[in-house]
């Protein structure tokens, strides 16, 4: 496990439960900076459980442990906090929404704050860049 001082995102003692399934149990990760991590598991591990507490799906208060970034605690109620905070997810599905554009689909989250297309493709082509994505947005 990273040193607390150098870590980006912290998951102390995470626990969620659903009626007769304790899909996490104690659940410690800390994720360094300028870190990649798979986290891979079998079918029922609670891999998506996890993500949907560092989404906001799962709101605060829905599960036990806490959760920090950059050292801070994180209470998110909603996928917009977590979003806020710096964290995205790029959801295993290859179309979530083949009507929309490659672009499109990578603001989705944050759509409401574009006021047209020439900002929804910039942003999007930040994170196309990074993952050396040659496409039309």
């Amino acid at each position: 496990m990273q040193e607390s001082a150098n870590a980006l995102l912290q998951i102390k003692q995470v626990t969620k439960t659903f009626p007769s399934v304790v899909a996490l149990d104690r659940v410690d990760l800390t994720i360094g900076r300028d870190s990649i991590l798979g986290l891979v598991g079998e079918n029922g591990a609670g891999k998506s459980t996890l993500m949907k507490i560092l989404g906001g799906i799962y709101p605060h208060g829905t599960y036990e442990g806490a959760l920090y970034m950059d050292g801070r605690e994180c209470r998110f109620q909603s996928a917009q906090d977590s979003i806020k905070a710096g964290l995205a997810f790029i959801h295993q599905e290859l179309s979530l929404f083949p009507e929309l554009s490659i672009a499109e689909n990578i603001a989705l989250p944050v759509m409401g704050t574009f006021t047209s297309r020439a900002q929804i493709n910039a942003f999007a082509k930040k994170y196309m860049d990074m993952v050396k994505l040659n496409e039309k947005a």
